[in-house]
């Protein structure tokens, strides 16, 4: 694989598909980055060769937040976490990425430019149910991606296997995916706020007033853990109650 640059989607699942999600590396570089294609001018998740990993907003998008009122001494890096030595028989997890089937975002299939090419990950129907989700493992690993050893590993914990890419630093990214069952998602009043910019800038580029509704919105939900996680929830309503003050509704 050439992560310069790979798209996926989850779908299709009664009918509906995921949002896009890209995955990068700078040439010459090995640090690796992904996110939703839609949003990346305003946030994306960096893996630096460092081991430094982060997810962050952009450093554009951040000065307009700050602009709007957000402090200029909070770091955009919201969610950060330190990379674990990779031993020659180890898989570490750096993170995962959970697409709820329930919520898939998108009614149709999702469209590239041309020459872009798109990998669907189309879950099986007999195998899930509709609570259930659809987890992207993003690992990091010594062993080669194509060796026995590696697929018996990813077998015995019923992961998939997706795409990889040999860093110079004689490691592998592979990007993997797992049949899984997620708790129930909420939306906390703090977690609100925090969207609170993102949809004032939706709301008034597509002309929307206070008072009016934006169906079909795409939403990330971070939790820091070992792996961290994201959740990419669609089918998000957005009710612009008062001038920055936004209600989420997530539909099932």
């Amino acid at each position: 694989m050439e992560l310069d640059a790979i798209r996926f989607s989850i779908g299709p699942w009664n009918g509906r598909y995921s949002s896009v999600w890209r995955i990068w590396s700078n040439p010459g570089s090995d640090d690796v980055y992904l996110g939703v294609r839609t949003v990346l001018k305003y946030l994306k998740v960096s893996l630096h060769k460092s081991g430094k990993f982060r997810t962050a907003f952009t450093n554009s998008y951040n000065q307009l937040m700050v602009e709007r009122g957000k402090d200029s001494n909070v770091d955009r890096a919201f969610l950060k976490w330190d990379k674990k030595p990779v031993s020659n028989n180890e898989i570490m997890q750096a993170l995962d990425i959970h697409f709820p089937l329930p919520v898939l975002s998108l009614t149709h299939r999702p469209q590239t430019m041309k020459g872009k090419s798109l990998f669907l990950m189309e879950p099986h129907e007999a195998s899930l149910g509709d609570h259930d989700s659809v987890t992207v493992k993003v690992l990091f690993h010594r062993i080669h991606p194509d060796s026995a050893a590696f697929h018996t590993a990813l077998d015995e914990k019923n992961i998939m296997r997706g795409f990889w890419v040999e860093l110079s630093t004689s490691e592998f990214v592979s990007i993997c995916f797992q049949y899984s069952k997620q708790l129930p998602i909420s939306v906390s009043e703090e977690e609100q706020e925090r969207y609170a910019a993102m949809f004032h800038q939706h709301f008034t580029r597509k002309g929307k007033k206070v008072g009016d509704i934006v169906d079909e919105l795409t939403i990330q939900m971070f939790e820091m853990g070992w792996p961290p996680a994201i959740y990419n929830i669609g089918r998000v309503s957005a009710h612009w109650k008062a001038e920055k003050h936004f209600s989420i509704d997530i539909g099932t």
